[in-house]
Order: C-alpha cells, then sequence, then structure tokens
C-alpha cells in the first residue's frame, strides 16, 4: 500500500511494484513549496472529479492513476472507501495528490470513529 512520507525536499509518495503497475506511474516527489495544503478525508470517492486515464479503476474498489478534469489533474491511489489523505499543490504536474492512509496512518491520523483527526502531515 502506498505510504506518504515527509522528507526536507517535500513530502514522498511511495507506491508498491503493482500500484507503479496499475497507475502506469513512479513514486511522486511534491517539493515542499509547492504544497499548498493537506486533509484527510473519510471517503475519497466523493471528492473525485474527472476521468481516469491512465490507470486502473474500479468504482468503490480501487482507483490508481491519473484523473483529469478541466485541464487538472489528480493523482490517485484509492482502495475501498478507507480515508484518504489529499494533498492539494500547485506549480506540479497534479493538483491534488489522493492517497488512501494505510493501517498505521489510520490509527494516527483519524479519531476511532474514522474521522479525520486535526494533524495531518505536510
Amino acid at each position: 500500500m502506498a505510504t506518504i512520507d515527509e522528507t526536507p525536499e517535500g513530502l514522498h509518495l511511495r507506491m508498491s511494484s503493482w500500484e507503479r503497475l496499475g497507475s502506469l506511474h513512479g513514486d511522486l516527489l511534491i517539493p515542499r513549496a509547492s504544497v499548498v495544503s493537506s486533509e484527510i478525508v473519510p471517503d475519497p470517492w466523493q471528492i473525485l472529479r474527472g476521468w481516469r486515464a491512465p490507470g486502473t479503476g474500479i468504482p468503490f474498489v480501487i482507483m490508481l492513476g491519473t484523473m483529469r478534469y478541466q485541464g487538472l489533474k489528480d493523482f490517485c491511489v484509492i482502495y475501498r472507501r478507507r480515508p484518504a489523505h489529499v494533498i492539494t499543490s500547485r506549480e506540479f504536474g497534479f493538483s491534488r495528490v489522493i492517497a488512501t492512509l494505510n493501517i498505521t496512518e489510520r490509527q494516527q491520523f483519524t479519531n476511532g470513529d474514522g474521522t479525520a483527526a486535526d494533524n495531518p502531515p505536510g
């Protein structure tokens, strides 16, 4: 499962080999200066926009790859209806990066009821 690590250069989205294959993309490094906001959303499917190209998708099961919408692009690594980290950026190849939280991140950044806590990284 993809992870988002904070590094001195910015936020690094690291994907598994299968995720890289399914998304037709490599890992991403979002420069710190490009990050506008960072938040946790309970259901990332509600905020998706546009159509997937390229990538892999089965609605409400998996979404890997690029979503295109009115000249903008979002990069997604979404599984089922699990909480996700949404990083909004500017002057970067993607306007948003949306990635499902792994188990450790879910425990750290969500309350017991699945709602977002107040301390996402970024």
